[in-house]
């Protein structure tokens, strides 16, 4: 992940193309994905919830995501993103592994500009397709029947807020929250009907124009 970052920057400055609306743009992110605690989902008191940092455990994962965008207007951006990663989480008595790959359509709409800062509203919707299965904390075996493959639409929102370091170069930070519409996505289907995660990111984006 590190080389990756390293060639972008590398690479950026061969990017001279002239920024304006209406232009098509490329974005790199590069964060963590975290499996969100929400006691809400808790239909089983014997395994509650799981989350990424149950118990200051380092199970945060890294992972890069790729979107391409185009601005409608002066202050509205319309865009498709793509992620493959992987996703941790535990509680006292288990610990899930997934892996997913996400496809969405994205809108984000300014809400202050200031100079060459802006920050932007996002909400988007998509198509996520994973493989998630669980294991015991106390000796990591497999739980029996405890996994689950399978593909979900999903929502999406959050905010994002960029600064522009050149004609034709912004960086920016990020934080989507995802809400995949299927309970089996940690592993194990309960019944709630839905499970969250989020996705904390600095990007670069590059003037396709």
């Amino acid at each position: 992940m590190k080389k990756i970052l390293f060639l972008i920057i590398l690479i950026s400055p061969l990017f001279v193309f002239g920024q304006s609306k209406g232009d098509y743009f490329l974005t790199l992110n590069y964060g963590f994905v975290l499996d969100e605690n929400h006691p809400d989902l808790d239909i089983d008191s014997h395994s509650p919830d799981m989350y990424t940092g149950y118990n200051d455990r380092d199970d945060a994962k890294n992972s890069i995501k790729i979107s391409a965008s185009y601005h409608l207007t002066d202050n509205m951006l319309f865009g498709v993103s793509y992620m493959n990663s992987e996703i941790e989480g535990s509680n006292d008595i288990e610990i899930w592994n997934g892996e997913f790959a996400e496809f969405n359509l994205f809108v984000e709409l300014e809400i202050l500009e200031m100079n060459d800062f802006g920050v932007y509203a996002k909400c988007g919707l998509g198509n996520i397709s994973f493989d998630s299965f669980r294991n015991l904390v106390f000796d990591g075996g497999q739980v029996p029947l405890n996994s689950y493959s399978g593909d979900s639409n999903k929502l999406l929102y959050g905010s994002r807020a960029s600064y522009q370091i050149s004609k034709n170069i912004n960086l920016s930070l990020e934080i989507t929250r995802n809400i995949v519409n299927h309970d089996g996505f940690d592993g194990w289907d309960y019944g709630s009907g839905k499970d969250r995660f989020l996705y904390q990111s600095i990007g670069i984006s590059f003037n396709l124009k």
